[in-house]
């Protein structure tokens, strides 16, 4: 599949073949880990859910979800995780807890013995959008009780929206702001150019996100005919640019980024 992307003041334009997936990295997670080890914290249990929003930007393939989760007595013991689509100008879900029919994937975590970074894995395409990552018991084949850990680390600038739902009062309410962690992990479904600018200089820049661990050639044509491999790399983690000097005499250059 090939995206065309075109910038017309120069001119310059550029492209992107996509091939297969990126390595998964973490997408989103509402706080940075804290101490592990210790196992106060909030409720996770059949008549309890706690639960997170979050966003994306780009279609996203979601491979674990998780977070800094303990057990409520014996390890080994499950709660789920499950992700639902976030209604609309709504700012918790609705529900009691929430409807089947609008749960998009869900898994199984394994507690242990004591609290620490957990993970497990969930095989999940997701267009850009507004989300719920719940966590619960009593449904999927999770039976057991848990926490979720206390003492979590905030990230500056990050205000994450937490909520929790009681079979005591039968609706979503607000959880506070402790920095309870909570973790999507995944990877962009294809690699996407942003940010494309000429610079005061007349060269040309664009971003590059969701190529972490992929071998790709930055390719150059003149005419969309032929093109010219510039260079071959591994794509790094997180967001990297490049910037291509002016071209003193061209009119036109297009620019593209073939994934192997």
């Amino acid at each position: 599949m090939i995206r065309w992307i075109g910038l017309f003041a120069g001119v310059a334009a550029f492209s992107l073949s996509v091939a297969t997936l990126a390595n998964a990295e973490i997408i989103f997670e509402s706080a940075l880990m804290g101490t592990s080890g210790d196992n106060g914290g909030q409720l996770v249990a059949p008549n309890e859910c706690l639960a997170v929003n979050f966003t994306l930007t780009y279609a996203t393939h979601i491979t674990a979800v998780g977070g800094h989760l303990g057990p409520q007595g014996p390890p080994d013991q499950t709660i789920y995780g499950a992700i639902l689509p976030l209604p609309p100008g709504a700012t918790y879900l609705s529900g009691s807890p929430f409807a089947e029919s609008d749960v998009l994937g869900h898994t199984v975590i394994t507690l242990p013995a004591y609290s620490t970074d957990v993970r497990a894995p969930l095989d999940l395409t997701l267009a850009p959008g507004h989300y719920v990552l719940v966590f619960g018991s009593g449904r999927y084949g999770a039976t057991g009780m848990g926490i979720l850990a206390q003492y979590g680390q905030a990230i500056p600038g990050v205000t994450p929206t937490y909520s929790f739902w009681s079979a005591f009062n039968g609706y979503w309410a607000d959880m506070g702001t402790l920095p309870w962690r909570f973790v999507v992990e995944g990877e962009l479904v294809q690699p996407v150019l942003v940010s494309p600018m000429f610079l005061p200089d007349g060269s040309f820049s664009f971003g590059v996100i969701g190529s972490a661990g992929r071998l790709f050639d930055v390719q150059e044509s003149l005419d969309l005919q032929i093109w010219k491999t510039l260079f071959s790399m591994t794509g790094p983690s997180g967001n990297f640019s490049f910037i291509f000097p002016p071209s003193p005499g061209i009119s036109k250059r297009f620019f593209r980024l073939q994934v192997h």
